[in-house]
């Protein structure tokens, strides 16, 4: 359908192979290590309504993902809809929780962020939950870990919650060795994921405002290793996915001559 365009050869000078330092630079967008936070994190702090609306930033998944982070603009980290609540909470008792704050405030230094904190989770849990209800869709996606974190963005996004970024997260491409055992079914979980997606997301009619961006820390190297897997590389393709794409492959091809 040309929604698809594939960037190649991208990376940075003087690629280390760590997986810790390379994570840092792509999460911080900063290859000299000054930066701490990170590159998503400052956006969402140069963002207007945060406070309004924390849901301009989502991670879907059980931590905060580095490159999501800042001091000033935190955003929701949901692992599973249902449990993205004040733990044991009816809608009655967080009701009954949140009066008790506004009308005793904390006394303590960070009193005020605690406050802050509590009525953002509740408004924001009371959101999503009210997202879910509403949410309704003939796609059926698959029983994988990626399709599960998509489908909770979808209904966010569906669901009128305000998202300007989305972030998931899948592992396993680190295939040092069984590459063609492993790699087939982890390329399958991704294309299927991203089917059901974005039907969804066109169902509703929200596709024209969605646009999906893959990273990796590494590419891997066109040799194979010992083990049937490669190493890592210095660059690596960026997938770019969504309607107001214009597909095709952008970039040269990697020089095949020079593998070093």
């Amino acid at each position: 359908e040309g929604l698809l365009a594939i960037v190649q050869g991208v990376g940075y000078p003087n690629q280390s192979y760590s997986h810790f330092e390379s994570m840092h630079v792509w999460q911080t967008a900063d290859n000299k290590g000054k930066l701490e936070e990170g590159w998503l994190g400052r956006y969402f702090e140069s963002l207007k309504g945060m406070e309004d609306n924390i849901f301009q930033g989502l991670a879907v998944g059980k931590l905060m993902p580095y490159e999501c982070s800042a001091i000033n603009s935190p955003i929701p980290v949901v692992s599973s809809i249902e449990k993205y609540r004040l733990e044991g909470s009816t809608p009655e008792r967080s009701e009954a929780l949140l009066k008790l704050y506004a009308s005793s405030p904390l006394q303590a230094p960070y009193g005020v962020l605690l406050d802050n904190t509590i009525e953002a989770v509740y408004k924001s849990s009371e959101a999503l939950q009210n997202a879910d209800k509403n949410y309704t869709s003939d796609i059926e996606y698959p029983d994988t870990p990626l399709s599960k974190s998509l489908k909770i963005l979808a209904e966010a996004i569906i669901g009128n919650l305000g998202v300007k970024v989305g972030h998931v997260k899948i592992g396993g491409f680190d295939t040092h060795s069984d590459q063609i055992v492993e790699q087939p079914d982890l390329l399958e979980e991704v294309s299927e994921a991203l089917y059901a997606f974005y039907q969804d997301l066109r169902s509703a009619g929200k596709d024209q405002d969605v646009l999906v961006m893959t990273w990796s820390e590494f590419g891997r190297r066109v040799k194979s290793n010992g083990s049937g897997g490669t190493d890592h590389g210095a660059a690596a393709p960026m997938f770019l996915i969504g309607t107001p794409v214009i597909g095709g492959i952008y970039g040269q091809n990697p020089d095949l001559g020079n593998l070093d």
